[in-house]
């Protein structure tokens, strides 16, 4: 929690830096304190985890993963196509190269969307653009792909093919669902106690000799 509560503080006080340089920065330029607040409390600048699913799913060339976690957050799971850029190393030159691009959205995500916007708007600030961020992050990638929830029986059927769509998008991304329904443990019956029976002696009835 602590960890959290710095970074939005550093976040807030970079915030507060680049409001006031960059109409020095970029006077005469397109971007200002008033169009890029504008853009960060868009709406159009997240995308949901059933349309990026909708798009991983079909191969859209149109958009690139960038993972924001760490290194080993990232080894030890993360979204299937996605690169590792972890928010410490994001203003590294190599890493900066990697946003300049003109056709292809980049969608940034990390754990929750804290890591995810401060990320947006520092890039974003310094001209980037193209940015995407996945909204409510991974977890709310598991919660809605990984592990959908089941609809009511009284739900309309959009909501059964959302259902169904999300869990052919966890298969796709790795999670295994059992579409077959768990076999009933058969019992087995007790086998009955037998009564040992003890054998009824004959008695053997002797016939006398003779007649009348």
């Amino acid at each position: 929690m602590k960890n959290k509560n710095l970074i939005l503080f550093l976040f807030l006080l970079i915030l507060s830096v680049i409001v006031f340089i960059m109409p020095l920065l970029f006077k005469g330029e397109s971007i200002t304190p008033k169009s890029q607040m504008a853009k960060f409390i868009s709406s159009e600048r997240y995308i949901n985890a059933d349309e990026l699913a909708d798009k991983l799913i079909n191969k859209d060339p149109s958009i690139v993963l960038v993972d924001l976690r760490s290194a080993t957050e990232f080894k030890q799971y993360h979204i299937p196509s996605a690169i590792n850029i972890p928010f410490d190393s994001l203003l590294i030159d190599k890493n900066m190269e990697f946003f300049n691009q003109d056709k292809i959205s980049i969608v940034l995500y990390s754990n929750d969307n804290l890591l995810a916007d401060q990320a947006w708007f520092l890039v974003n600030s310094l001209g980037y653009q193209n940015l995407i961020v996945l909204k409510n992050g991974l977890k709310g990638f598991y919660n809605t792909i990984l592990n959908p929830t089941m609809p009511l029986e009284n739900s309309n059927q959009v909501d059964f093919d959302q259902y169904n769509f999300r869990k052919a998008a966890g298969i796709f991304f790795g999670v295994p669902y059992n579409t077959f329904p768990e076999k009933e443990a058969v019992k087995i019956a007790e086998k009955p106690i037998l009564k040992k029976v003890e054998p009824v002696k004959k008695v053997k009835i002797e016939i006398e000799e003779g007649g009348c």
